[in-house]
């Protein structure tokens, strides 16, 4: 019988373990040249083919024999140690080049394992269960350097998740019968003593102790987890409030106790920030937003955003308060204002207060939501009718999901919203309305991006013409929307539909070109024909989001007129 202890076989696995490097394949077969020989390999399934490309890649081999001994070693990992190669010379359309047709053999299967925790923490029935659960290293299994190392692994992070950062390996052999393809597993681990957090020490903070301690996913004598450790740091700098923090464990100090302290440094960003956006448009005129962030109204982490817009179309300006919640890196209760003057077109005019109170969470690193109650005051006319008057309270919710690479400039991501809005029951002017937008960027290679975007809404309302205010009604037109007409110059309508596809092209650095073309429309009626628009831009992607100009046809016009609209903001 063939035996090898794990002091001598490990040796050869973890060598083996090396010579791993996984990319990615399109076929069961491979070519490459080099020098002096020329060959392709036949009779590997994917995952073991494309080890064996890689290797051989990375390799010297240049003679058939070095390159079927790359080829025996490349495979090996996965269990296979009686492969046989088949070597012929084939000739077709004039050239010459070696076929290597494999056969990989009987595998290495496994008869036994003994997967042990000792010590302190062998009763814990979390480490217990996830091992009881991993597919790895069960018998009758093909034996893998790969699995070995995955479970060699998993158990040491199993144990230091649960508090035993001392944990240790004792043994770990692997006995291998090579002429009856067998092997016997042995993994024993001592998990060591268990430790706990210890006192959590901040640094110099604008914010109150009280306030910096919601951040704390943990408390002093529960059981030690790096994991709780990193999503403390995450909460962190996941909030608005820092500019970055770090959250660091005391590893050094553990020598006599069983405690870990934590020291928490943040840094908090600046008590106000400013925030400045501008536009033109042909159509549009001049546009800016002027925006005031007072991060610190409190030290309790009580802020004031501002903000300021101003156009031909819309005069606004809004504030919120924002009241930190009990976990205030994904939840704040939010009171505010609003008050505007609303002009989509010549014979259109809206004056609107509102006032809300609501909550807003994040659901998770993707999804967040928000609701709010609201007031809404208005007096507005359409098509130069006499004013209407109304008054609102309805509730209102929110839920998105974004997803992207960078948060000013981002070259794959996704964003969805859906916003719902409903009248108290009981009231006089009864109405229900939904909105569901998204936007897609999509890569297809690093110098290309497609851009999709869709926009869908509708209305029900008991006295649409004469009660529903402008200022709640849909319109189209103008950037993010239909390009080519003016901004909010489609509608009012009951109804939205919007559809947008682009592809940019980048011309050097941070310079881009792109074609696009936009349908939609905003009305009373689901059967009106939408409109289109059709055009070219140019971006330049600057550290704080794009710079773009584009130029645009209102294809389905009479006259299709041409505008010019500049604009300067994130992407998605």
């Amino acid at each position: 019988m063939l035996a090898f202890r794990a002091r001598d076989y490990i040796a050869l696995l973890f060598f083996l373990a090396g010579s791993l490097i996984f990319t990615t394949g399109s076929g069961k077969t491979s070519s490459s040249s080099d020098q002096t020989v020329t060959y392709n390999i036949i009779g590997l399934p994917q995952n073991i083919l494309e080890n064996v490309q890689s290797r051989l890649k990375a390799s010297d081999a240049k003679s058939t024999d070095q390159i079927e001994k790359e080829i025996i070693l490349a495979i090996q990992p996965y269990g296979y140690f009686h492969s046989e190669i088949f070597r012929k010379t084939v000739q077709q359309g004039g050239d010459e080049f070696f076929q290597y047709d494999v056969r990989l053999g009987p595998a290495l299967h496994i008869i036994q394992t003994e997967i042990k925790i000792i010590g302190p923490g062998e009763n814990n029935k979390k480490i217990q269960q996830a091992l009881k659960n991993t597919p790895l290293l069960k018998k009758g299994a093909i034996f893998t350097t790969m699995d070995y190392n995955k479970t060699h692994a998993l158990m040491f992070t199993l144990a230091r998740s649960n508090g035993y950062i001392n944990a240790e390996m004792i043994r770990h052999e692997v006995y291998v019968n090579l002429e009856k393809n067998e092997a016997t597993v042995f993994l024993t681990l001592n998990t060591g003593p268990l430790f706990y957090f210890g006192p959590i020490t901040f640094s110099s903070s604008p914010y109150n102790i009280s306030f910096l301690e919601r951040f704390v996913p943990f408390r002093e004598r529960q059981v030690y987890s790096p994991d709780a450790v990193k999503n403390l740091q995450e909460n962190l700098l996941n909030s608005k409030y820092f500019s970055s923090a770090s959250a660091i464990p005391q590893l050094d100090k553990t020598a006599s106790t069983d405690e870990i302290p934590v020291l928490i440094d943040t840094q908090a960003v600046k008590s106000q920030q400013y925030n400045f956006g501008v536009g033109y448009g042909t159509n549009t005129g001049a546009r800016t937003s002027i925006g005031m962030d007072f991060y610190r109204m409190t030290d309790t982490g009580h802020h004031l955003s501002t903000l300021l817009n101003l156009s031909t179309v819309t005069n606004s300006i809004m504030a919120k308060y924002y009241i930190p919640g009990e976990q205030p890196y994904i939840n704040q209760y939010v009171i505010g204002g609003y008050y505007g003057e609303f002009k989509p077109q010549t014979d259109d005019v809206a004056f609107t207060e509102k006032y809300f109170a609501g909550y807003e969470t994040k659901l998770n690193k993707l999804w967040s939501s928000s609701s709010n109650i609201n007031y809404l005051h208005e007096r507005f006319s359409i098509d130069d009718s006499p004013y209407h008057t109304t008054d609102l309270i309805y509730p209102s919710f929110n839920l998105s999901r974004l997803s992207s690479n960078n948060a000013f400039n981002p070259e794959e991501g996704s964003r969805i919203t859906l916003d719902a809005s409903t009248s108290v029951p009981g009231t006089e002017e009864e109405f229900l309305q939904s909105e569901l937008s998204g936007k897609w960027i999509y890569p297809p290679t690093k110098n290309n991006f497609v851009i999709l975007r869709g926009h869908l809404g509708t209305t029900y309302a008991d006295d649409y013409s004469d009660k529903f205010p402008l200022s709640m009604r849909f319109f189209a037109g103008g950037y993010n929307s239909v390009r080519g007409y003016a901004y909010e110059s489609l509608g009012p309508g009951k109804y939205l539909k919007v559809g947008s596809a682009e592809i940019q092209q980048r011309i050097y650095g941070q310079f881009f070109t792109g074609i696009f073309l936009d349908e939609g429309n905003a009305n009373d009626s689901l059967t009106q024909p939408l409109e289109r628009g059709v055009g070219i831009d140019f971006i330049y992607r600057t550290s704080v989001g794009p710079l773009s100009i584009y130029i645009a046809q209102a294809s389905t016009e009479p006259d299709k007129p041409l505008s010019i609209e500049f604009n300067f903001g994130a992407n998605l």
